[in-house]
């Protein structure tokens, strides 16, 4: 009933919906506080490791324009001083030096202009006196636009400044050093609260965003006790593995030769236009547009009233009470009014009321109800804010008036083509299941992949004997049609790529996996659009690739495969006025690489597996199925969903076998990572000290390098006869002496893969069976592994 409503969004919902960033803890064994009375110096080791995680969010987003921001929040105003001054100034901080920004209310200085003109800017500089009351609020105004690419700075420090607006979006590492024992228990939370907004815009298929908190005791605390109730599983990872989530596309000049792998994009008008003209409306369309409803009863007059309770501010006495009537929507012409604004911007029109308000008055008065009424009648005055009302208001009306100010109309040139290489780079997501694939034929440093389907494709494309060049249509610069939803509103759809053939012709291609009630209505406006494109020289067409026939194409041209696709497409476009879709547009990659993946693990041993390594086997089964009947494609791609589970298991035993033989004494640490080898020979000496190096890196800094090479050398290294040294080497013989040999002989076998077909490429991976044997093999690994896991955890209890 209300134009603003504030809804409050449980953070797990939140995160999962793309509306905020997701939060990471970043954690590490040298956040450990120093002796030191100059908090700078107190917290270096905190400082550091914030420092080098911000650099690497600044490099990710760099090419975009967007300037990621570090946070770090102090224990104390004169903290705050300490650390401010040292990062401004001390060349381990150097790309903080003069960039850093002291907030809070006790600060000491003022503020300097900068510069002349437009490029002017304003800097806080410390001083002796107090800062003064207008420099304060301009400071503040400063701070509100820390986002802007023309702000000096890159890192706020800040005590209490968080108590006051706060709007920032950059915040991409925060460093907090503020105890939870703080009178103001909210602060820590407000903290977190201010890094989690947006730098990009939201959505479910928006940017995957991050905000790295840098391990603190309060924060862990407040994960702990409160983000558990918010439905979020936070991920906690070494500071220095926080994994990158985004990469930045651009056209690729310097590796690229544009100029061959240019496409141009027709400028078009658009095909659909809202009018408010309603002129051509009259009630026999209102009742028309009811006629599949049934009336509402009118029920008796009634009146809505709530009990009042005044009461004592400090004793809590109940000093007056009193029952006070509320009818709601109580003036007919008021509610009219209302119910006209609410159908005017559920359709996005303006001006109607002159129409619209008399049919909605005829419309309660004669149809809704069972029988005809007055609109002043007291029954219906008591109804007219139920809810049952409004929908039916809306149900009725907001169809109607959609198709009634809905105009289509030709698409017309209005502007010379745009060439994709002049696309201003921007961020897109990287991750297991939104992976960037390098691909020679487009102009862009990469192809931004949503999903297995778009992975396979674009494998497709950049080997297709008859394409010319591709891009993946993303970004904000991307080809953007205006199309109808099917209950009628004009919505904005990309297709996923753009297409130049090798006679000159182009294609505007889109991959679906997915059910999409709106897809035949994107699949029209598409078309059409392709249709105005062309001209007598250069010709579009739309290419629909569905799921089921790109899985069973066996082609290498993409001719090919736009003949093959067809019949889909025209089906499809058959389909795009009905309101009820008959074409079976193939299931979600999750349900049909579920089905498909019981060839290579059985439901129960999948459903076993920890959450990561069942995606990822779905993942890598899906894009198998995609890839198997293609001419001329490496299989390569195909495993890169699993190289993450597979590590993680390997990473797990290895924890799990040797931290418990780990000293905790920093000396016998040391000895115990470089065992007497003067026995071995040089060689053999050599290869035993790299091993136990990579192991300290794990065991002790968290920070493994090809955990699976590691856990198949700990595996060979116990199978042999020969000495073990004390440390180490020894306790790996001795952890892992009673580990299965046909593990161990699997494990060897994906390693080798690994290194031949997909870390190095030293051989190409092109016939199916051997990738289907591999596939069998890794996940036989990776299952193997968190069976041997499993077993451990029980063997424990």
């Amino acid at each position: 009933m209300f134009r603003h409503v504030v809804v409050d969004t449980p953070l797990g919902e939140a995160v999962d919906s793309g509306i905020v960033k997701t939060p990471i803890i970043g954690h590490g064994e040298k956040l450990v506080e120093r002796p030191h009375d100059d908090a700078a110096y107190k917290y270096e080791n905190h400082l550091t490791l914030g420092y080098k995680r911000w650099q690497s969010s600044f490099d990710e987003w760099k090419r975009t324009g967007k300037r990621p921001l570090l946070f770090v929040m102090t224990e104390s105003t004169e903290a705050a001083d300490q650390i401010a001054h040292r990062l401004n100034s001390d060349p381990l901080y150097k790309d903080l030096n003069d960039k850093t920004i002291n907030l809070h209310t006790n600060l000491k200085g003022k503020l300097q202009k900068r510069g002349r003109g437009a490029t002017a800017y304003y800097e806080f500089i410390e001083a002796e006196k107090q800062i003064s009351a207008e420099d304060l609020e301009a400071l503040r105004k400063l701070s509100r636009e820390l986002d802007s690419s023309e702000s000096p700075y890159l890192c706020i420090v800040s005590v209490l400044m968080l108590r006051e607006g706060w709007d920032v979006r950059n915040v991409t590492t925060i460093v907090p050093l503020r105890p939870l024992t703080a009178k103001s228990k909210i602060l820590p939370e407000q903290t977190l609260g201010r890094g989690l907004r947006r730098m990009t815009p939201p959505g479910e298929e928006s940017v995957a965003e991050t905000v790295t908190v840098v391990e603190h005791k309060s924060f862990l605390s407040l994960y702990e006790d409160e983000l558990a109730d918010e439905g979020l599983t936070l991920e906690a990872v070494d500071v220095e593995k926080v994994p990158r989530t985004t990469v930045s596309i651009f056209p690729d000049a310097e590796n690229k030769d544009l100029v061959a792998l240019d496409l141009e994009i027709p400028r078009l008008s658009q095909g659909i236009r809202i009018d408010s003209d309603l002129s051509d409306l009259d009630f026999e369309d209102v009742r028309k547009a009811f006629s599949n409803l049934e009336p509402l009863p009118l029920g008796e007059p009634r009146e809505e009233e709530i009990t009042y309770q005044g009461r004592h501010l400090i004793t809590d006495e109940l000093i007056e009470q009193m029952k006070i009537k509320l009818p709601l929507l109580s003036d007919p012409i008021g509610a009219i009014s209302f119910y006209r604004e609410e159908l005017e911007r559920a359709v996005k029109i303006k001006g109607t009321h002159q129409r619209l308000a008399p049919l909605l008055q005829r419309f309660i008065e004669e149809v809704l109800f069972e029988k005809s009424v007055d609109l002043y009648d007291d029954r219906v005055v008591g109804r007219l804010a139920d809810s049952d009302v409004r929908t039916y208001i809306r149900a009725t009306f907001v169809p109607l008036l959609r198709k009634k100010v809905t105009r289509h109309q030709e698409r017309l040139a209005e502007e010379p083509p745009q060439s994709v290489t002049v696309w201003k780079p921007f961020q897109a997501t990287h991750s297991e299941t939104h992976p960037a694939q390098i691909a020679e034929r487009t102009p862009f440093n990469l192809a931004p992949c949503n999903r297995q389907l778009e992975v396979a494709m674009t494998r497709f494309l950049d080997r297709a004997e008859d394409v010319a060049s591709f891009a993946k249509n993303q970004g904000p610069q991307c080809l953007r049609i205006d199309a109808l939803t099917t209950d009628g509103r004009r919505s904005l759809y990309a297709a996923d790529f753009l297409i130049r053939c090798k006679n000159g012709n182009y294609l505007l291609a889109e991959t679906k996996g997915r059910r999409d009630p709106d897809v035949a209505g994107k699949a029209r406006a598409a078309a059409e659009w392709c249709k105005a494109a062309s001209t007598s020289k250069v010709k579009w067409e739309y290419l629909y690739v569905s799921e089921d026939v790109f899985k069973q194409f066996a082609g290498d041209s993409v001719g090919e495969l736009l003949r093959t696709c067809r019949p889909t497409l025209k089906k499809l476009l058959e389909e795009a006025g009905s309101s009820q879709l008959a074409l079976p547009l193939g299931h979600s990659d999750t349900e049909e690489s579920t089905r498909a993946v019981f060839e290579f693990i059985s439901e129960d041993d999948l459903g076993s597996l920890p959450l990561r390594a069942r995606k990822g086997i779905q993942e890598a089964v899906l894009l198998f199925d995609y890839m198997a009947k293609k001419k001329k494609v490496s299989f390569s791609p195909v495993f890169q969903p699993l190289l993450g589970p597979l590590d993680a298991a390997a990473e797990a035993i290895l924890l799990d076998r040797l931290e418990p033989t780990l000293p905790e004494d920093s000396e016998e640490q040391a000895a115990f990572f470089t065992p007497d080898l003067t026995a071995q020979k040089k060689k053999h000496r050599e290869f035993l000290e790299n091993q136990a190096s990579l192991l300290r890196r794990l065991l002790v800094h968290r920070s493994p390098i090809m955990p699976v090479g590691l856990l198949r050398f700990c595996l060979q290294y116990a199978a042999k006869d020969e000495p073990a040294p004390d440390g180490i080497l020894s306790a790996v013989r001795e952890r892992f002496r009673d580990e299965r040999p046909d593990v161990a002989g699997l494990l060897g076998w994906v390693y080798d893969f690994r290194n031949t077909y997909i870390a190095h490429s030293k051989a190409d991976l092109d016939d199916p069976d051997a990738a289907e044997d591999g596939l069998r093999r890794w996940i036989g690994a990776i299952d193997n592994l968190s069976r041997a896991m499993r077993d451990s955890q029980v063997a424990a209890l």
